[in-house]
């Protein structure tokens, strides 16, 4: 059975065919972060969040991960300084970016419409 049918033989496939589709999911290329088989990380991920991101977002952009727009730093130790509602989350890039489609913009979460609502999702106004 060829990827993604297999993946979706578990996975709702409606999770990965919003209106904005990272490209390798668009692919078939489950296994370029995935393992199938087992994994020693989170999601049966190949790499930690941030190292697989990064192998593939390297521009200057992410120069010193920390992020383009909004300079959160990546992998924050406390992120209760601000106004964080959860107290020692963890944050990589998952936190803002839906990594396989997502019906807003450059893939992010809740909806968002501008890069400032995902602020409002973890951060008090």
């Amino acid at each position: 059975m060829p990827l993604p049918d297999l993946c979706y033989t578990c996975h709702d496939k409606s999770a990965f065919t919003k209106k904005d589709i990272h490209p390798p999911v668009e692919a078939g290329m489950c296994t370029s972060c995935h393992n199938p088989h087992a994994s020693e990380h989170k999601r049966m991920l190949l790499d930690e969040t941030n190292t697989l991101c990064m192998t593939c977002h390297t521009d200057s952009a992410f120069k010193n991960r920390r992020h383009a727009v909004i300079g959160h730093p990546l992998q924050a130790k406390d992120i209760t300084r601000g106004g964080a509602k959860e107290k020692y989350k963890d944050f990589s890039c998952v936190s803002c970016h839906n990594p396989h489609s997502s019906d807003s913009m450059k893939l992010w979460r809740f909806g968002a419409t501008v890069a400032f609502d995902l602020c409002e999702h973890c951060h008090e106004k």
